[in-house]
Formats: C-alpha cells, sequence, structure tokens
C-alpha cells in the first residue's frame, strides 16, 4: 500500500534517536515497528523478532503489510487508516500473523511521525501481544466447563439445600437415576420423596449434619423415583453452609440399588442351599548484578501502584514474599552466569500491605555497554491468577467432598487430573499420580482389562463403561475401585478420559464370603448320595440335585420342570399323590414313605423318601423331598 506522501528514510529515523533509545526499545516486552510512509520497515526491535520469527534482516526494507498482515478486530484495516490519518494516532485489537502463518492477537498502536512542515515521513507501530491473556481467558473458561462437565458425567446425583432441605441446586445427573427433572425439585424440600420408614433416621442425621459443619455424614435410605418406586441411595452429607462459595450442604448421593439387589440375591440364596448366596503493560526494570534497581520505568505506578523514584537504589530481593525469595535468588543466580539468556519469574511481590502476583522475564544484558544491567519486564498477573485459584478451588471443594475419585487421563493414557479425594480413599496425595501413565499403580492382574476398557472408550467415545480394578494403598493393601470410564476427548471442554472411581472393597469382601458360602453348600448338595429335589405346590420340580445322575440315571436338566410323580410306578401313584397332598395340609409334619421309580434303565427301583414342606421359608419357598436307594435292601426282603 502507497501513501503517496513525502518519504522518511530509515538514516534520518536512526539520526533521530540515541543509541541508549534503541537498546530500551530492543529490550521492551512490546513488539515496535518504525515504517516510512510507505509502510517500508526501517527499524524491528529484538521483541518482535522474537514474538513473530522474522529476523531483523528479513524484516527491514519490507512492507508491513507483507510480513505482519494485521487485520483490526472490530473494524476494516481501511477504515483503522483513515482514523489514523484523520487523528495522526489509531489505536485498536487486532490479529497479527507470525512468519509461521500462525496467528497472535495483539493491540496495535500506531502514531503517524511528522517533519517540520507537517508532512507525514513515517510512523511508530507499538505491538502489545494479548495472546497469552487471551489464552488465560480460555483457560478460565475450560476450567469452569471441566467443572460443569465433570459433575454432569458424574455417577453421582449432587443437590446443595438449605437448612430447612429446600433444594437450591441439583445436578442433572438426577434425571438418569431417577427420571425426575432438575427442575422439578428446584426448591422443593429433600425430604417429600424419602420412604416413610427411614425418614426418621434420615432428620435425626441431617439434624448432626447441621451441628458439625465439615463433617461428612453417611446414611443408606430408599428414594422415590418418578415411577413412584423407591431406589436405595447411599448419601453423604457434608454442612458448607458456612462457605460462601457454596452456603448449602452437598448432598453426594449413589443409587446402590443394583448392589442392593445384588447382596439381596446372594443372601437369598445362601440361605437356600443352607437350607438345602509503560506503551507497554509491563513494568521495565533494570538491575544491577548484586540486584538493585538502576531504573524503574514510569509504568510501576499504574502496574505496581509505587513511584519509581522510590525504588531505584534499593534491592529488588526487598520486596519478594519470604516464602518465594530463596527461588528467585537461585534463578537471579543462574542468570548472572547466562550472558545474553532470559529467565522467567513467577513470585509475590510484597506493596504495603498488598500482596502482588507477578510474572516476568529477566535478560542478561550486563556485559552491554549500552545498558550494563539485567532487564526484568514486569506484569501484575494477581486478577487472572486469583481467578484461575477461584475456579480450580470450586472444582476441589465440589469434589473434595465427594465420596468418588475422578480421574482425567489424556489420550494418550497419562493422567492429567485426580481429584483431592484420592488421599482420603487411596493415601496418595493427587501430585504422586499426575503425570503418571493409567496403569501405574494397578494390580498387575488388573492391568490387561484396564487396558481393554481404555481401547473400547477410544472406539466408543461419550458411552459410560464399567471397570473395576484393584489399586494399592501406601502401605501395599489394594482397594477394589468400581470405575464409570467416559470417553470425553472431543469435548473441547475436557479433552479427555474421565474416570469416576468409587471404593467397593467392602462390598467385594461380602459378595465373596458369600460366594465361597454359596459353594460350600452346593459342594455338600453335589456330593450327597441323597438326591434333593424341591417342588411347587402343585409337585413341579424345580430343583435336582446332581446325585440324580448316579441314582436314577437321569440328569438334573431331564426332571426339572416336570410333575414329581412322572416316573413312579402306577400302583404307587395314588399313594405318592395322597402323601403329597397331606404334606401341604400339614406343612409341620415330615412325612416318610417308599415308592418304585423309573430308573433310564428302564427298571423301577426302590426309593425311601422323606418330604418336607418349606413352602413358607423364604429362603426355599418349596416342598424339599430327600430320596435314596433301598433296593438292595427291599430286594433282600
Amino acid at each position: 500500500m502507497n501513501l503517496n506522501i513525502n518519504s522518511g528514510s530509515r538514516e534520518q529515523i536512526l539520526k533521530d534517536l540515541t543509541f541508549y533509545q534503541l537498546e530500551i526499545w530492543d529490550a521492551l516486552s512490546d513488539m515496535v515497528f518504525f515504517v516510512d510512509n510507505n509502510f517500508t520497515v526501517q527499524i524491528w526491535n529484538r521483541r518482535a523478532e522474537k514474538e513473530l520469527g522474522w529476523k531483523v534482516a528479513e524484516a527491514v526494507g519490507k512492507n508491513i503489510w507483507d510480513i505482519v498482515r494485521p487485520e483490526p478486530v472490530r473494524i476494516s484495516l481501511k477504515d483503522a487508516l483513515k482514523k489514523a490519518f484523520r487523528h495522526g494516532t489509531w489505536q485498536g485489537d487486532a490479529i497479527v500473523y507470525h512468519k509461521n502463518n500462525s496467528k497472535k492477537y495483539a493491540n496495535l498502536r500506531l502514531q503517524l511521525i511528522y517533519n517540520s512542515e507537517k508532512e507525514i515521513t513515517g510512523g511508530v507501530i507499538v505491538c502489545e501481544d494479548l495472546t497469552q491473556q487471551k489464552n488465560n481467558q480460555q483457560i478460565l473458561a475450560k476450567s469452569q466447563a471441566q467443572f460443569k462437565a465433570l459433575v454432569q458425567n458424574s455417577s453421582d446425583m449432587i443437590t446443595i439445600v438449605k437448612a430447612d432441605g429446600t433444594q437450591i441446586y441439583i445436578s442433572a445427573t438426577i434425571e438418569t437415576h431417577l427420571g425426575i427433572k432438575a427442575s422439578r425439585t428446584y426448591k422443593k424440600s429433600i425430604f417429600e420423596r424419602v420412604h416413610p420408614d427411614d425418614l426418621p433416621a434420615v432428620l435425626s442425621h441431617f439434624s448432626k449434619v447441621l451441628k458439625e459443619p465439615e463433617i461428612p455424614v453417611s446414611l443408606e435410605l430408599r428414594y422415590k423415583n418418578i415411577k413412584n418406586e423407591y431406589v436405595y441411595l447411599s448419601c453423604i452429607a457434608t454442612n458448607r453452609l458456612n462457605d460462601k462459595n457454596i452456603e448449602g450442604i452437598i448432598i453426594n448421593a449413589h443409587d446402590i440399588t443394583e448392589n442392593k439387589k445384588a447382596e439381596t440375591l446372594l443372601r437369598n440364596s445362601e440361605a437356600r442351599f443352607k437350607a438345602l448366596v509503560q506503551h507497554s503493560s509491563d513494568v521495565i526494570i533494570v538491575l544491577n548484578a548484586d540486584g538493585t534497581r538502576s531504573y524503574v520505568s514510569p509504568a510501576v505506578s499504574r502496574v505496581l501502584g509505587r513511584n519509581p523514584e522510590d525504588m531505584i537504589g534499593k534491592n529488588a530481593f526487598e520486596d519478594v514474599h519470604p516464602d518465594d525469595i530463596e527461588q528467585v535468588k537461585e534463578k537471579f543466580r543462574k542468570l548472572l552466569q547466562n550472558a545474553g539468556g532470559s529467565s522467567t519469574f513467577f513470585f509475590r511481590h510484597k506493596v504495603n500491605e498488598q500482596i502482588l502476583y507477578i510474572d516476568s522475564i529477566g535478560t542478561n544484558l550486563l556485559y552491554d555497554e549500552q545498558v550494563r544491567g539485567i532487564i526484568l519486564n514486569v506484569r501484575n498477573v494477581t486478577d487472572s491468577y486469583l481467578a484461575e485459584e477461584k475456579v480450580r478451588q470450586k472444582i476441589n471443594t465440589s469434589l473434595t467432598h465427594s465420596p468418588d475419585i475422578f480421574v482425567l487421563i489424556n489420550e494418550y493414557g497419562y493422567r492429567t487430573y485426580v481429584s483431592p479425594s484420592i488421599e482420603k480413599v487411596l493415601g496418595w496425595r493427587p501430585e504422586q499420580l499426575v503425570g503418571t501413565l493409567g496403569t501405574e499403580y494397578v494390580h498387575p492382574d488388573d492391568i490387561e482389562s484396564a487396558i481393554a476398557i481404555f481401547h473400547q472408550s477410544l472406539r466408543d467415545p461419550d458411552t459410560p463403561l464399567k471397570l473395576e480394578l484393584r489399586i494399592p494403598k501406601p502401605d501395599q493393601s489394594y482397594v477394589w475401585l468400581e470405575c464409570i470410564v467416559t470417553n470425553r476427548l472431543r469435548d473441547a471442554n475436557v479433552k479427555s478420559i474421565i474416570f469416576n472411581c468409587r471404593d467397593v472393597t467392602d462390598n467385594k469382601l461380602y459378595v465373596e464370603k458369600l460366594r465361597r458360602s454359596k459353594e460350600k453348600f452346593e459342594a455338600l448338595v453335589t456330593h450327597s448320595p441323597d438326591v434333593i429335589l424341591i417342588l411347587l405346590f402343585d409337585g413341579t420340580t424345580t430343583y435336582v440335585s446332581p446325585s440324580s445322575k448316579i441314582v436314577l440315571g437321569r440328569i438334573p436338566e431331564e426332571l426339572t420342570g416336570k410333575y414329581a410323580t412322572e416316573y413312579v410306578h402306577p400302583d404307587d401313584f395314588e399313594v405318592t399323590h395322597q402323601l403329597l397332598i397331606n404334606s401341604l395340609k400339614n406343612p409341620d409334619i415330615l412325612y416318610r414313605h417308599e415308592l418304585r421309580f423309573l430308573h433310564s434303565s428302564g427298571n423301577y427301583i426302590w426309593l425311601e423318601c422323606i418330604v418336607n414342606n418349606c413352602l413358607k421359608n423364604p429362603s426355599v419357598e418349596g416342598i424339599i423331598v430327600n430320596c435314596w436307594d433301598i433296593s438292595d435292601r427291599k430286594m433282600g426282603v
């Protein structure tokens, strides 16, 4: 683009600038370009070289539109130039381009340069890099979205209630588990759907929660779903009424109905077999080798609220927070040994009684005759740091009071986040596991299944998968975890595979105990020389012990579902039938009976049977018939 005005020259611009000024501009954290009237680059500072990838020798002599290609965000480039020519200056946000064509967000300030005849001879462009600021905003938005996604993908129902039990927050997962829309229960009492028999205990526990802030209280109860059916919930309530971020009682509820059913089935099974389981937004400071300040830019008044004159000549380390002083001094010592090198410093800065969070870049120019110091570009990042910290604390606060462990794993299988609750459940601190491979800290026998579920989640995004595995504690004892694995890699706010894990060790041990007990009684029945049958009230056979193969020559499946009298000798049928009727009428009497039964060989064998009516026994719900072969005895008579 040609402005068709009198040309300036690089020589004239350089003539008007002192060498010291050029060095200071080179040390600025902002990019600075001097252009002539054709917008041809005449001066290109070091920051521009670093941020945009063009060496000074490459940039000088090229048109600014060809290398930086600025694109104003809110107005067109043409309108921006019109304003600059009208007012002598223009400032606004724009997108600029790196040499490799990557985009950067920046704030551009164009100041035109005039000669004595008030003709435009060129201009200076100061470009403040806003990319990090944009990234910080995106990080905050992502953290908030990630917190929301974690709650939405939790296997728990999360509810926050007031001191009177009124619900003021209900997670969307309530609809998944109970079929109830969150909007239908908002501002309604949490006690409305509690089973009447459980309400006294619930109110008692709730009263305890009110009296003991911060202490989790657990309880199991029955709760009515949308179908007016009761489901079992395992709840943990934590009083956070005094927490300004929550101002309520957090209730984490987990549907344990299936576990309850499984426990009931196992108990019934066990019982059955027992019976039978400046222009810069930065402050520029020049330090001597001993850490004393030789220069402080005026921006320090705006950024740090301090007077530059009061800081010059004083040691910079005096204002560093005591907890940060050693790491700052160590980095400074290393920088002194690296002529021309740079180093980043993040520390807390004391201003009167206020603590500011400072992010700075130090460059060692002690060897430079014009500078003879270490230049610090200092930026106050207090607001963004505290905003990020608030989000982190909100996530950790919510997840700390969840009995579940939340783990985020990236597409390469490494843990990128572990919730604080892991320390309560397993004894590990989150930072001990973050960065480790997902198969580390997993029992060797469970690694194969864990890898299989990981790969399946990659194939089936957004589909919850169940995984059970063992994780060691620091003392090398193992804890069983039940995990719900959901691939949210495609979610821009999460970009992870979420593992929602719960300690099921006690349940595992209990189920194993019941299983062994069941196997024990099954073995007793299986190896008994007697044939054991269980009949319904109409005489239909529902169970036949394996010994039927040896005694009767018939496998259990051949007899199950048939009437017990089907293979009884015709001469014994009426007596046997009447005996079963008598057993129904007199359940407390044991009946002994001899009969002939058709063996699979085609011959009848003599059986002696004992009939016991256990229809009212909930563990059996049938008539138990014990039979044994007495053919030898009968033949000997």
